[in-house]
């Protein structure tokens, strides 16, 4: 069986992130200026400022919450009622003697997006770092990398989505 369908494995996957997210901010924390250039305009200059205390409870707590939503809905997936569900071909896939396979696909599903999502939020935490260690803070052109490759993974998750619950052939 491949292990990226098992759900400990994505699970186990999101909480590694997690604990290496706060990592981060645990390690970048000293070398974190004690005003620090968190958003920035499209040109990569900064527009926005926060203490260095307040930027690293914002982020770890963010980290968090997005551990928490995806981890939460991949729980809930049985339990959502299927008028609630937005799937193709989802009165085929819902129907009772598909529905707990079709749940357990997109809980660990639901995972890796949050997971790839955790990765995309520590690359811009690197960014901004890297940003805040120049004088003036400027994260220039960097940010589009890490923004084309999250776009890149989220197009090909939907797009995988849409080819694992097309309507088989035959019904």
């Amino acid at each position: 069986m491949n292990p990226m369908r098992q759900p400990w494995v994505a699970l186990v996957t999101l909480v590694f992130l997690l604990l290496m997210g706060w990592a981060q901010v645990a390690t970048y924390y000293p070398a974190m200026p004690a005003r620090m250039a968190t958003s920035f305009d499209l040109a990569g200059r900064p527009e926005g400022w926060a203490g260095r205390d307040e930027f690293s409870l914002t982020y770890a707590g963010l980290l968090l919450v997005i551990g928490a939503v995806f981890a939460g809905l991949a729980w809930a997936t049985k339990k959502i009622p299927a008028g609630l569900v937005s799937l193709p071909n989802k009165d085929y896939w819902l129907a009772p003697e598909r529905r707990d396979e079709t749940c357990r696909f997109l809980s660990v599903y639901l995972l890796w997006m949050g997971n790839g999502t955790l990765v995309f939020l520590m690359a811009i935490l690197h960014l901004v770092m890297v940003a805040n260690w120049s004088s003036p803070p400027e994260l220039g052109p960097s940010l589009w990398g890490p923004l084309a490759g999250f776009l890149l993974f989220g197009a090909v998750w939907c797009v995988l989505l849409c080819w694992r619950f097309k309507r088989p052939r035959g019904d």
